[in-house]
């Protein structure tokens, strides 16, 4: 009787599996079995580096196959700061001393910021102008090089250039580098010359401009004073109000002295009347005075002045006239006001244009830098041989995981259809 038969175990597939994943004593293995060929590779490619690093120190650095030449960094600090007041900055002093309104300090506030020169001075110097004449400095151009070349002299120049902004110190720092460590100075150097000559010939031109300006507006300013006076000057000759709170200070104090004195006559011709009779002389007399302080008390309230013709405003009309007098010269303050501002300015402008501009100031000057700032030889050494050490470990796990596939049936058909479709059959 034969023995009943077991269900096919699945540990053959289980194993199977197991053989073609890697596990760590694999990954151990595999590295211990190839050492040779990645300590081959490591050691090559430190060899190979670092001979090449040793060439490069020889090669003349203009070579095309001296990839690392030797570079030198020359630097230089400098302070710009513009003369010629911007004129956000002057709209926002001139709001300041206008009467205070809500508002009026934020407006302010938002004209006084500007642009940093330091800003302006970066834009000119990756400008056209000062990278094409420091490329006939450094000779990487002449007066008959073609427009390839100077487009290629002025890319290796803004790649040579860098500049560093501080803006808690306000100061610019301007870096050049150079094969050569004489050059690196003088390029520079030149490159600060130039630039000081562009940022000069701007100042006095926003000087020369801002002075054009403000005659301008003080012209149109002074045209608008004179008409304000003159409004000013009718309405005083108009009205009679030359100091309105004087004149009508005193107007009051007039009117009640009148009004004091006309109660007083009455109280006096009452008495008279009563002592005398009606028809006394002295009584008459008495009687005509107060009649005549009540005409002169009614024409200085109400007006108009036909009686005794005086020069005097009517105290009705007064409000109207304070409102319209202060419309006038509050006009008049305003337009004096802006017209002493700008006169001030303008003296400034006269005063920087006689200056010349002087904005730029050389902080730490250009030095011959006396060590090279890159390349980094032992850093390139030390990274190039980890990445050949990486490298050579990736292709010994790669040749490995290979060995294993074409061992395995399937994945050996797999190879076979990957080299019959690249071209590559056996």
């Amino acid at each position: 009787m034969s023995e009943p038969q077991e269900p096919p175990s699945a540990e053959p597939r289980a194993e199977a599996v197991q053989e073609d994943a890697f596990t760590i004593l694999d990954l151990i293995l595999v590295l211990v079995r190839r050492r040779r060929v990645i300590a081959l590779t490591t050691g090559a490619a430190a060899a190979v580096l670092l001979a090449y690093n040793l060439a490069a120190m020889a090669i003349p650095p203009e070579s095309p196959l001296n990839w690392l030449p030797n570079r030198y960094t020359a630097s230089v600090t400098v302070a710009i700061a513009d003369d010629a007041t911007d004129y956000g900055s002057a709209a926002s002093i001139l709001l300041n001393q206008l009467p205070a309104s809500d508002g009026l300090p934020d407006i302010a506030g938002l004209l006084a910021q500007g642009s940093t020169d330091a800003n302006r001075a970066q834009e000119l110097l990756f400008g056209r102008s000062i990278l094409d004449a420091l490329a006939r400095q450094q000779k990487f151009v002449t007066d008959t090089s073609d427009g390839d070349d100077i487009l290629a002299a002025r890319r290796r120049l803004r790649n040579n250039l860098s500049t560093d902004y501080h803006v808690d110190s306000d100061l610019l720092v301007i870096s050049y580098d150079h094969f050569v460590p004489e050059q690196a100075a003088a390029g520079l150097n030149f490159a600060v010359e130039q630039l000081r000559g562009k940022v000069h010939d701007l100042t006095i031109e926003r000087v020369r401009l801002r002075k054009a300006f403000l005659e301008k507006r003080m012209a149109a300013v002074e045209r608008d004073r004179t008409a304000a006076q003159e409004a000013l000057i009718d309405f005083q000759t108009e009205s009679g109000v030359v100091n309105l709170a004087a004149q009508s200070e005193s107007m009051i104090q007039r009117l009640t002295d009148l009004k004091t004195d006309l109660y007083r006559k009455e109280v006096e011709l009452q008495s008279q009347i009563d002592l005398l009779g009606a028809n006394n002389a002295g009584v008459r007399r008495l009687r005509s005075e107060v009649d005549t302080l009540g005409t002169l008390i009614q024409e200085i309230e109400r007006g108009p002045f036909v009686a005794f013709q005086t020069t005097d405003t009517p105290l009705r009309d007064l409000p109207e006239l304070s409102v319209r007098y202060l419309d006038l010269a509050t006009e008049l303050s305003v337009h004096d006001t802006i017209h002493s501002f700008l006169r001030s300015q303008y003296e400034s402008a006269r005063i920087d244009e006689s200056a010349q501009g002087a904005s730029f100031q050389t902080v730490e000057p250009v030095e011959v830098p006396r060590r090279k700032s890159r390349p980094r030889r032992s850093l390139i050494c030390i990274m190039g041989t980890l990445a050949a050490f990486m490298a050579s470990v990736l292709a010994a796990f790669t040749l490995e995981y290979f060995k294993r596939a074409a061992a395995n049936p399937a994945q050996r058909r797999q190879l076979d259809a990957i080299r019959d479709e690249i071209g590559l059959g056996r």
